[in-house]
């Protein structure tokens, strides 16, 4: 990651659209597993790329989280927000036995990866039968930006790339979607924009959101956790998967 990316993201990822939206969607996933059984209640989760660690404070209320992540500028964050159980370890070898995890949270990691059949096996190896894996990554590569640059991703996926990644690492596909459907228009714009006069960032960026624009976006990409567990979206800015360990 861009080496401002963590201070950014730890100001801004309690009250920032993109970041409490997509954690509200993440959480929504959960409770509806937990609701079908498909999740044990006090679980025992692996945070992999776990970042600033808000989505470990998050998740906690499920079970026992394990936060996992290769930078040390991430886990500093972690410590400030006191978190226990921390590891640093590479998400293609895993240092952990095999079958210790119920859930494996993925969320934006895998496109970090050179190795991303590798990693979805690791995730495999570490999970119990019939554990469950939720998986997030970026969508297409035509949406390809500076953003993807400045964050030092390797690749955006379509929704049959993420099926075969799934698949090629030994679990089963439960469910694959398409999200951030609502706003995709924006995004697709945007990143037009970029391209047409070939505007780059340097390093890690937030678009600019003033309060009431702010709160727009949350409501409109948030709501999509209702339609999620119901149907899937056609396109959409990212993708998200549910994987089972059969």
């Amino acid at each position: 990651m861009n080496e401002n990316s963590y201070e950014m993201t730890y100001n801004h990822e309690s009250r920032y659209w993109w970041f409490t939206a997509r954690l509200d969607i993440f959480t929504s996933f959960f409770e509806n597993l937990l609701k079908k059984g498909l999740i044990p209640k006090n679980a025992k989760i692996l945070n992999l790329g776990c970042g600033t660690g808000i989505q470990t404070e998050i998740f906690s209320k499920f079970g026992e989280v394990v936060s996992l992540d290769y930078s040390e500028d991430a886990l500093k964050f972690c410590g400030i927000r006191k978190l226990g159980r921390l590891v640093r370890a590479d998400a293609g070898k895993l240092p952990f036995a095999a079958a210790s995890f119920d859930v494996v949270l993925c969320f934006d990691i895998l496109e970090h990866i050179e190795s991303d059949t590798e990693a979805v096996s690791e995730i495999n190896r570490v999970l119990k039968n019939n554990g469950a894996a939720l998986i997030s990554v970026p969508a297409f590569m035509f949406l390809w930006s500076s953003f993807d640059e400045v964050n030092w991703h390797k690749r955006r996926y379509r929704k049959k790339e993420v099926v075969k990644l799934i698949s090629g690492g030994g679990l089963i596909p439960f469910k694959t979607s398409y999200f951030n459907f609502f706003l995709f228009p924006l995004a697709l714009i945007r990143r037009s924009y970029e391209k047409v006069f070939k505007r780059k960032e340097n390093l890690y960026y937030l678009p600019k959101a003033g309060l009431f624009s702010n709160y727009i976006f949350e409501k409109v990409f948030s709501s999509e956790k209702y339609f999620l567990n119901r149907f899937n979206f056609p396109w959409g800015v990212s993708v998200i998967g549910i994987a089972r360990k059969p």
